[in-house]
């Protein structure tokens, strides 16, 4: 306290000068409106670069998740690109209609979808101008999300993989046995895979991937992991419940698939079911 004193008696004058300065200051911009007004552009002008560098940063945040999800698009597209390699080793790039291909992607950005819900759907950007049609399999980055249900000119809406109405021809890696997948409510990263036979290896922590038995998934699109398993009551086949790959919540980008022989195959095996 005695410091504080001896301070203040020390610079009382340089104290008393700036005490009147502010005094003077704010009484010259209350009556004068010019410096007031200046004053005012100032701060305004401040505070407008300090948001302005606050929603650069935010940007920049951003940017870099951005960033992540197209560097996975690019992955997958490299993937597809190395598939349709010709025994020349020139990659072919995926054109509609070239007969030498199985299928191709449209890539599509996702603008409406749902997880909570009890039957849940996607709406992705892309509709029948683009090549799209429905039951058309969606994937994400990290696995399988939804069948294309309703198409317009640009925009298509997709049966998720969190809806009952969702089947999907799944099988054990490992194994090649296949079954049903399916999901019943509950969590929106867990699903249920059935017809399994009891007598199939599986184990927690297998890999689930399409098994390419129908005109919609291709094969090897991964599904998720095995986490627990059950039999059935009748103890002929497995309950197994699956840790999704795909999560559905961070789902932002996506990619339908294009199956050029899919109505091929669905002629036909609708005459062999007549």
């Amino acid at each position: 306290m005695q410091n504080l004193l001896r301070l203040l008696l020390k610079y009382n004058f340089q104290i008393t000068f700036i005490i009147l300065e502010v005094i003077a200051l704010s009484m010259v911009l209350r009556v004068n409106p010019l410096p007031n007004s200046r004053s005012f552009q100032l701060m305004e002008g401040f505070h407008a670069a300090v948001y302005g560098t606050l929603n650069r940063l935010g940007s920049y945040a951003g940017m870099r998740g951005e960033n992540q999800r197209l560097v996975l698009e690019n992955a997958r597209l490299k993937y597809r690109l190395a598939q349709f390699e010709e025994p020349s080793g020139a990659a072919v790039m995926p054109v509609m209609g070239i007969d030498s291909l199985d299928y191709d992607l449209i890539p599509a950005r996702v603008i409406n979808h749902s997880v909570n819900k009890a039957f849940n759907y996607l709406t992705l950007d892309r509709g029948y101008s683009h090549g799209v049609k429905a039951d058309m399999a969606v994937i994400g980055p990290d696995g399988i999300a939804g069948v294309v249900r309703n198409v317009s000119a640009r925009y298509c809406t997709v049966i998720s993989v969190l809806n009952p109405e969702f089947r999907a021809s799944v099988k054990l890696l490992r194994s090649d046995f296949f079954g049903s997948l399916q999901w019943n409510g509950g969590s929106y990263m867990k699903a249920r895979l059935v017809e399994i036979p009891s007598h199939a290896p599986v184990a927690p922590g297998d890999t689930v991937v399409t098994s390419g038995f129908s005109a919609i998934f291709p094969e090897g699109e991964m599904v998720g992991t095995v986490e627990t398993i059950d039999l059935t009551p009748s103890g002929s086949f497995y309950d197994i419940r699956l840790a999704m790959s795909q999560d559905m919540k961070k789902l932002r980008y996506v990619y339908i698939v294009r199956n050029f022989h899919q109505q091929e195959v669905r002629n036909l095996e609708a005459l062999t079911d007549e």
